[in-house]
C-alpha cells in the first residue's frame, strides 16, 4: 500500500516536471519571438532615420523660390531665374518630355517654327510706327512701300548686302566712276589744248591760258565795252568758221548750251553815264506774293528790302528764312550799303535752276562785281549782277581784267561741263574705229595720235575704257530696251519730268540711285533684274538714315502682359533645340513625374546630368555636385517610427519580464519537484530492497 502510494506520487511529480519543461520551452520560444520583434522595431526605426528624400530647389516663373521632390519635370522646368539642366541616357541622347519631342518633330528642323510653338516670335513695332513709305516720283513698286514690304526688305537686307547682284553693281559702279574720272581728267587737258591752240574768234590763236585763267587778244580794244564786244564776236560771229557757234559740234555743246553762253554775253550792258555794268544771268518763273515777296521755282521764297529792290533773304518755303546779307559794297546813293553774295549760302537747297547759276557764272569776278539784285515783272524774275559807279574800270588793263574774268569763267565752265561730251563727239560710241574728225582737230592744232601730256596713253584708250565701263554699268542698271533712251537723254543733256520741266542729266547723275529712280519713272524706263536688289538695299539705307535702325525683341504670346523675360525664354528653348539636334529620346509622362524613378536612375547611373553654361554650351555635371539637389529627412516619419519603436520595445520588455518571472517560478518549482522526486525514488528503492531481503531470508 505504501509502495503503491509512493509510485503514484512519483508519476505525478514526473508529469509535473515534464510540464514545467514544456512551459519553460514555450516561454523561451516566446522570448525569442520578442527578440525578433525588437530587431524588426529597431530596423524600422533605423530605416526611418535613413529614409532621406531627394529634393530640388528652383524658381517659379515669377521668381519665387520653391523646393519640391526631385523629378524630371521639376529639374527641366523653364524659368528665367533657373539654371538649365537636362538628363542624358547611356546613348548620349537628351531625355525630353513627350510634348517637347512632338513640338521638335513638328518644327522639322526649323528653329523659328520651334520657338513659335512655344509662343515666341522675334518682332518689332518699328514698321507699324513708321507706317507705309511714299516716294513720289519713284518707279513702281518703290513709289509706295507698304509696312509688309518694308519689313521684308529689312529682314532680307543682309542677303542684299552679300548678294551677287549688289557685288556686280558695286564693281560696275567703281569701274564707271574710275573710268569717268580718268577720261574727264584727260579730256579736260585735250579740250583745254583745243581751246587755247585753236583759232576761236579769229584766224590765229587768240585765247591763251596762264595760271588757270584764260585771256584773249582784244586787238586795239581799250574799253570794257569794246572788249565785251570782242568776246561776243568770238562766240557769235557766224561768218567766222572758228566761232564757238560753228565749232559747237566738236565741243559737244548743243544749241541750247551755246545759246546759254551767248545770252550771258549779250545780257552784259555798260552804262558809262551812271557808271554801272549789269549782267542778267538767269530768268525764272515766279509768283508774286506781295510787293516785296516772291515765290520762285522749287518753292523758294525771295524777300526784298523794297519793291524792285535788293534781296534781303532767301529761304525754302516751310523753313525759317536765312538772313542772306553778306559783304556789302558801297551803293550808288550816298554810300548806302547794299547786299553782296546774297545767294552764296543757298547751295544745295534746290536753287540750281534759279539762283546757283549766279555763283557758277560770276564766281571768278572780284567781290566788287558781286552785288546782286532782282528785276521783276508780273510773271518773271531776272537775277542780275550790278557793278557800282566806283567799280567801272578806269584803265585798259582794268577792262582786260574784267573781260578776262568773264572769259575764264565761261571757258572753265565749258571745260568742266563738256569735257566728256567733247571726247564722245570725237570718237562716237566705238573708239576702236578711230573715226575722229582729224582734219578739224588738227586744224585747231590738236594732235590725238600720241599720249596726252602727263599720261601714258592716248585719249582714245581712256575713252575706250570709259565706253566699256559705261556700257557695263548701264547694263547693270537698266534693262536692254532702256539703254538707248538713256544715252539719247545724256546726249541732249536733259530729260522732261511729268510736270514738263526740263531736268539736267549727265553721266555723273546716274551714280545717284535716287536720281535714277526718279529718272526711270519720268521716262518710263525699266530697271534690270540686278538693279532691283540694289534699289531694295538703297531703300533700306534711306529708311535707316531717316528713322534709325529697327529694334527687334522676342515677344512671348503666352505672356501678353510681358511679366516674364521673353529673351531668356527664347535662349532657353534655342539651347534645348540645338541639344536635341544632337539626339534625343522622349521620356514617358509617368516617369517624368516620378521622384522614385529619377532617384533610382541617378544613383544607379542609368542617366547623367548636363547643364548649360554661360556660353550656352551643354556641359556634363555630377548630380552630387549640383547645389540645387539636396537630401531631406521626413521628420514626421521619423517621429512616428520613434514612437512606434518605443512602444514596441516597452511592450517587449514588459513581456520579457513576465516571461523571466514565469521561468523563475518554473525553475523553483522544478527544483522542488526534482528534490521530492529523488526522495520518493530513494524511498521506493529502499522499500523494494527490504522486500527482496524479507523474502530472501524467509
Amino acid at each position: 500500500m505504501g509502495l503503491a502510494a509512493s509510485q503514484a506520487r512519483l508519476l505525478t511529480i514526473t508529469a509535473r516536471l515534464a510540464d514545467n519543461e514544456l512551459r519553460s520551452q514555450t516561454i523561451n520560444n516566446a522570448k525569442m519571438r520578442l527578440a525578433t520583434q525588437s530587431s524588426k522595431a529597431s530596423e524600422d526605426y533605423v530605416n526611418a532615420l535613413n529614409n532621406a528624400t531627394m529634393k530640388f530647389t528652383n524658381y517659379a516663373l515669377d521668381g519665387e523660390s520653391q523646393t519640391q521632390n526631385l523629378t524630371f519635370n521639376a529639374l527641366t522646368a523653364y524659368s528665367s531665374y533657373n539654371n538649365q539642366y537636362g538628363l542624358v541616357n547611356s546613348s548620349g541622347q537628351l531625355l525630353v518630355s513627350e510634348t517637347e519631342a512632338a513640338l521638335f518633330e513638328k518644327a522639322n528642323g526649323n528653329l523659328n517654327s520651334y520657338l513659335q510653338y512655344h509662343g515666341l516670335t522675334y518682332e518689332t513695332t518699328y514698321f507699324e510706327n513708321v507706317g507705309a513709305i511714299t516716294n513720289e516720283g519713284y518707279i513702281e513698286p518703290f513709289n509706295y512701300i507698304s509696312v509688309e514690304d518694308m519689313k521684308t526688305y529689312f529682314e532680307e537686307y543682309n542677303s542684299y548686302e552679300n548678294s551677287q547682284e549688289v557685288e556686280d553693281y558695286s564693281k560696275a559702279y567703281n569701274e564707271y566712276i574710275s573710268s569717268t574720272s580718268a577720261l574727264d581728267n584727260v579730256a579736260n587737258k585735250v579740250l583745254t589744248q583745243y581751246l587755247t591752240s585753236g583759232k576761236i574768234g579769229g584766224t590765229s590763236n587768240v585765247i591763251t591760258k596762264s595760271s588757270g585763267s584764260f585771256s584773249m587778244d582784244y586787238g586795239s580794244a581799250s574799253t570794257l565795252q569794246d572788249m565785251l564786244n570782242a568776246l561776243k564776236t568770238a562766240f557769235n560771229n557766224d561768218d567766222n568758221p572758228y566761232s564757238f557757234n560753228n565749232t559747237a559740234q566738236l565741243l559737244g555743246l548743243d544749241a541750247a548750251a551755246i545759246q546759254e553762253y551767248n545770252s550771258l554775253l549779250n545780257s552784259i550792258s555798260i552804262n558809262s553815264t551812271e557808271g554801272t555794268m549789269t549782267i542778267i544771268d538767269k530768268e525764272c518763273t515766279c509768283e508774286k506774293l506781295s510787293e516785296t515777296e516772291f515765290r520762285l521755282d522749287n518753292n523758294i521764297i525771295i524777300t526784298l528790302d523794297s519793291p524792285n529792290g535788293i534781296v534781303t533773304s532767301i529761304a525754302l518755303e516751310g523753313l525759317e528764312s536765312e538772313d542772306t546779307e553778306g559783304e556789302g559794297t558801297e551803293g550808288t546813293e550816298g554810300g548806302e550799303e547794299t547786299t553782296a553774295d546774297t545767294v552764296t549760302g543757298t547751295t544745295g537747297v534746290g536753287l540750281e535752276e534759279c539762283i546757283n547759276s549766279i555763283q557758277a557764272n560770276i564766281s571768278g569776278y572780284t567781290s566788287t562785281y558781286q552785288v546782286y539784285a532782282l528785276d521783276f515783272d508780273n510773271e518773271n524774275v531776272k537775277i542780275t549782277s550790278t557793278a557800282t559807279t566806283n567799280s567801272l574800270p578806269e584803265t585798259t588793263e582794268d577792262a582786260k581784267e574784267i573781260a578776262n574774268d568773264i572769259l575764264s569763267q565761261i571757258i572753265n565752265d565749258m571745260i568742266d561741263e563738256y569735257s566728256i561730251k567733247f571726247a564722245e563727239n570725237l570718237y562716237g560710241k566705238d573708239p576702236a574705229t578711230n573715226t575722229v574728225n582729224q582734219e578739224l582737230v588738227q586744224d585747231f592744232g590738236v594732235d590725238l595720235s600720241g599720249n596726252v601730256d602727263g599720261t601714258t596713253k592716248p585719249l582714245s584708250e581712256y575713252y575706250s575704257a570709259y565706253a566699256k565701263a559705261e556700257e557695263n554699268y548701264f547694263g547693270v542698271i537698266f534693262d536692254a530696251g532702256s539703254v538707248a533712251q538713256v544715252e539719247a537723254d545724256i546726249a541732249q543733256g536733259f530729260y522732261t519730268d511729268a510736270d514738263g520741266n526740263k531736268i539736267e542729266i549727265s553721266y555723273r547723275d546716274l551714280t545717284d540711285v535716287d536720281f535714277v529712280l526718279r529718272y526711270m519713272a519720268a521716262e518710263g524706263l525699266q530697271p534690270s533684274e540686278k538693279f532691283l536688289t540694289v534699289i531694295k538695299e538703297f531703300v533700306v539705307d534711306q529708311i535707316i538714315d531717316e528713322y534709325g535702325t529697327p529694334k527687334y525683341a522676342w515677344v512671348d504670346s503666352t505672356d501678353p502682359d510681358n511679366t516674364g523675360n521673353a529673351d531668356a525664354k527664347a535662349q532657353w528653348y534655342t539651347n534645348l533645340f540645338k541639344r536635341m539636334q544632337q539626339g534625343y529620346k522622349a521620356l514617358e509622362n509617368g516617369l517624368a513625374s516620378s521622384a522614385e524613378w529619377i532617384e533610382y536612375a541617378l544613383e544607379s547611373g542609368i542617366v547623367t546630368m548636363e547643364q548649360v553654361d554661360s556660353t550656352y554650351t551643354w556641359q556634363g555635371l555630377d548630380y552630387k555636385a549640383c547645389s540645387r539637389i539636396t537630401e531631406e529627412t521626413d521628420d514626421a516619419a521619423v517621429t512616428k517610427a520613434e514612437a512606434e519603436y518605443s512602444r514596441t520595445m516597452n511592450d517587449i520588455e514588459a513581456k520579457d519580464n513576465i516571461y523571466d518571472l514565469e521561468l523563475k517560478n518554473i525553475d523553483t518549482e522544478h527544483s522542488s519537484l526534482q528534490t521530492e522526486y529523488e526522495s520518493i525514488k530513494n524511498v521506493i528503492s529502499k522499500n523494494i530492497e527490504r522486500t527482496f531481503n524479507f523474502y530472501k531470508n524467509a
